[in-house]
């Protein structure tokens, strides 16, 4: 996993944070919070045909744009704590 890039939006309190990693690590990730979390969109009927797509250009090597999952912490560190080790840490 490596930490692309970190940005902090004042106005919703957030910070945005954009990291790269292999799809086994997003699985992982994914399969733990897809539904447990208050964020994350529900999957649209009838739409078996796009996962099937997905599904077959990931496994021949094509690349997807990135995907997005939301998170909520109770105590936002401060911005300049954040730091790669610390994603890892609490993404995984």
């Amino acid at each position: 996993m490596k930490l692309i890039s970190k940005l902090k939006d004042n106005r919703i309190r957030a910070i945005n944070i954009q990291i790269e990693m292999n799809a086994s690590q997003y699985v992982e990730i994914a399969k733990k919070i897809i539904h447990n979390n208050e964020f994350q969109r529900r999957r649209v009927k009838n739409s078996g045909t796009i996962y099937s797509l997905l599904k077959t250009d990931i496994i021949e090597g094509c690349l997807i744009p990135s995907i997005v999952l939301a998170s909520r912490v109770d105590h936002i560190p401060e911005f300049s704590m954040i730091d790669e080790e610390f994603v890892s840490d609490y993404v995984l």
